[in-house]
Formats: C-alpha cells, sequence, structure tokens
C-alpha cells in the first residue's frame, strides 16, 4: 500500500466519531429524561463517548456512500468490469490497485480527501436523517427540527456537489491514466 491508502487514517476516525456524536448528542437534546445521556461526570462522558464510537461504526460499516448508485457506476473498478466481462473482477481489481499503487502521491490525496469528506457527509446525512425520523415519536423544540433538517440539507448539498464537481472528474482521470498504463496491457493480455 502507499503512504496514504495503507492506514486506518484520521479522515476514517471522523467519518465513524462526527456522526456517532451527532447522533448521541441529538439523543441527549431530545431525550434528556435519560439518565445515561445527560454528560455531566466523567463516566457519562465515556459512555456517550463509547455510544459515539459504536454508533459511528454502524453506520460506516453499513457503506451507505459506496452503495449509492451515482458513485457505485463511476467506480473505475466498475467501469472497467463492464467493458470487461470476461475478465475475472479479482484480476481487474488486482490490475487496477498495482495501478493506484503507482499513481501520483497528489492525485491520490487529493482524491481520498474528497471521498473522505463524500463518506463523512454522507454518513452525517444517514445519521441527521435518522435523527429526523425521532421526530414521529417525540415532540421536540422547533428550533431543533429546523436545525436538523438544515444539517441534513447541507449534508446532501454537499454530497453533490463533492461528487459532480470532484470525485466525477477525478475518476475519469484516474482511469484514463489507468487505459495508458502498464497494468491495464497487462490485463488485457491475460
Amino acid at each position: 500500500m502507499g503512504p496514504i491508502s495503507g492506514k486506518f487514517t484520521l479522515n476514517e476516525i471522523l467519518r465513524i466519531f462526527i456522526p456517532g456524536v451527532y447522533t448521541v448528542s441529538f439523543f441527549n437534546l431530545v431525550f434528556q429524561s435519560i439518565p445515561f445521556l445527560n454528560f455531566k461526570d466523567a463516566n457519562t462522558v465515556l459512555l456517550g463517548s463509547i455510544m459515539s464510537i459504536l454508533i459511528g461504526s454502524l453506520i460506516y460499516a453499513f457503506d451507505v456512500p459506496r452503495s449509492l448508485f451515482f458513485y457505485k457506476k463511476r467506480l473505475p473498478t466498475f467501469l472497467l468490469q463492464q467493458q470487461h466481462p470476461e475478465i475475472k473482477k479479482s484480476k481487474i481489481h488486482n490490475q487496477f490497485f498495482k495501478f493506484y499503487d503507482t499513481y501520483s502521491v497528489e492525485a491520490r490525496f487529493k482524491l481520498e480527501l474528497y471521498v473522505g469528506l463524500y463518506h463523512l457527509m454522507v454518513n452525517l446525512a444517514v445519521a441527521s436523517l435518522f435523527c429526523n425520523s425521532l421526530f414521529l415519536f417525540q415532540s421536540v423544540n422547533t428550533v431543533l427540527v429546523y436545525g436538523n433538517m438544515g444539517i441534513t440539507i447541507i449534508a446532501l448539498v454537499s454530497t453533490q456537489v463533492l461528487y459532480w464537481k470532484k470525485i466525477k472528474f477525478a475518476f475519469e482521470r484516474q482511469l484514463d491514466a489507468f487505459y495508458d498504463s502498464t497494468q491495464y496491457k497487462t490485463l488485457l493480455d491475460a
């Protein structure tokens, strides 16, 4: 693995922690009568932190961003599989990621930054949509309702802007560079 992609990065930790903290904090605001969610001492802060990590990990594990149709259909490996159905999926992935390891560090950094922000925003949108569903069962302050809906809208708009203005073109540039690589020639010769 390269210098960026071989590690569990801060970017991935934020993708877990921010939606988790958001959800737990929202629960704390909505259900103030639940004793273990009133963050007044070290034990409840620790419990809240653990709950944030667990909820964030659950959202992260579903990998909703990757399953969105518009994202998935533009992944370079998905496009290669569509173009070459006769080649095994594992061979396509192996050759593409060999190429990716040789891709410029600057381009990988930008792509991973954009993709990381995209994943964070989708996960935050999932968390806020989940919190929005609580409004069906609990009467809450309207400021809280509008604030949460605002965060949902901002997260959803951010995902679309990141995808259509940055990630889509980065994937296209990456695929074009792959077509000119020795790994692509090796893939076709196999």
